[in-house]
């Protein structure tokens, strides 16, 4: 969904169905998570080893995965890491929550 700027208010959603109602701000070309990622951060244990996926739903609805970082991950190509998504939405993967 590029080009496409999200509502000030948005639901963000994990594939266990965890959901949150935050802000989301623009702070020059970027939009950041506001009011509401401390608690988001608290529910889901996220520390410094997390890599986090947003994928833009609509301009109110992401979807969050969250995934602790190993050097096989890091190393994926894109192409690679969408498959693995379409996976994990079809299959399920303890390394995604």
């Amino acid at each position: 969904m590029k080009n496409i700027i999200p509502t000030k208010h948005v639901t963000i959603t994990t594939f266990s169905n965890n959901t949150w109602l935050v802000v989301m701000e623009k702070h020059g070309e970027n939009n950041y998570v506001t009011t509401g990622w401390n608690r988001i951060k608290q529910d889901m244990k996220i520390e410094d080893e997390h890599f986090i996926i947003f994928d833009m739903i609509s301009e109110s609805k992401f979807d969050m995965m969250l995934f602790k970082v190993i050097e096989a991950l890091v190393r994926t190509p894109e192409r690679r890491l969408a498959h693995f998504k379409k996976e994990v939405k079809e299959k399920g993967c303890p390394s995604v929550i």
